[in-house]
């Protein structure tokens, strides 16, 4: 978060723009934090209705901006409360709102809640750590994108909503053309069928990574589910059956060794590991506990996609 304010400070916050299905983006920030949410017993509303909803945006950065906007409602809100998360077009644009029946924002600290670490005196006040740059980062990258983010709260104890506007493109051709019945002649390619049956776990403690590696692996084609821990990870695993995992080794609560011998002790799974250290012996102990790969940090893109394919090959 320093470094990304840092860089916005410069004015040299850097996007990948291209075509982005903002309801794509806000369920797959929310896909995070299942683990969390089924810990607190929070109850997610979700009512994404805008007709029209694609974008000219860095995808990334939009999951970026909705992670930390979610992870924040999740943050204030008590045990058993409620969250909403809704869309609208409204002039052009795309209007994403995230409400909550938390903690709220005080008056006196609305005015400045999008400032470089104003937010971190809320989480103090609520017994959350954290330094605050979150919304600061998310407001940057927003207007960077030309569009509009605002926070209300009726006040403390009475809840908190955040509001992300985005200028709307017209539907992609190849979107549209996918919507209703298609041709009874229509057959998706091998490759393509291989990666719908590929059923990836995602596991790295940092959160840029799961973002962006989870946005990639989902245009690709991949269903991902992603967790930042080894507790979120096998909570995850318990409820649903995966084709890979693919996890960082160096982890807050454990190690993604641990993590391939827990999972592979209830259910087959495929391994891609992921590490910053790449001698014989720490190949050969990824290979040990069933990885079929261990790619070094940072990953090589074109490594991992052939990965995938030949894992996907194997499993078809």
């Amino acid at each position: 978060d320093i470094l990304d304010l840092t860089a916005i400070a410069k004015g040299k916050i850097n996007l990948d723009i291209g075509t982005v299905d903002i309801h794509s983006a806000v369920r797959c920030a929310l896909d995070i934090f299942k683990t969390e949410i089924a810990h607190k017993k929070l109850r997610v509303h979700t009512n994404l209705v805008a007709a029209e909803y694609y974008a000219r945006a860095d995808d990334s950065r939009l999951m970026q901006v909705f992670w930390n906007v979610i992870k924040n409602a999740i943050k204030f809100t008590p045990e058993g409360g409620a969250i909403h998360i809704d869309s609208v077009n409204d002039g052009g644009k795309v209007v994403v709102r995230v409400s909550d029946n938390g903690i709220g924002i005080e008056p006196e600290l609305l005015p400045r809640i999008f400032d470089s670490f104003e937010q971190g005196v809320r989480r103090v006040q609520a017994g959350q750590g954290g330094l605050g740059l979150g919304l600061a980062i998310s407001r940057a990258i927003i207007e960077a994108h030309q569009g509009q983010v605002e926070a209300s709260s009726p006040g403390k104890n009475r809840g908190t909503m955040v509001t992300i506007s985005l200028a709307t493109i017209v539907m992609p051709f190849r979107a549209k053309e996918g919507e209703g019945k298609g041709p009874p002649s229509t057959v998706p390619s091998r490759g393509e069928a291989q990666k719908a049956q590929l059923r990836i776990l995602l596991v790295d403690d940092h959160t840029d990574t799961v973002i962006t590696l989870g946005a990639l692996l989902r245009n690709l084609g991949y269903e991902v589910a992603c967790a930042e821990t080894v507790k979120q990870a096998l909570q995850l695993a318990k409820e649903s059956r995966f084709d890979l995992l693919v996890s960082d080794i160096g982890l807050p609560d454990g190690s993604g060794h641990d993590l391939m011998r827990q999972i592979r002790a209830k259910q087959s799974i495929a391994g891609i590991a992921l590490s910053g250290f790449g001698m014989e012996d720490d190949l050969e102990k990824s290979r040990a506990v069933g990885f079929t790969e261990h790619l070094i940090k940072p990953i090589n893109v074109d490594r991992l996609q052939a990965t995938l394919r030949e894992i996907a090959r194997k499993q078809a």
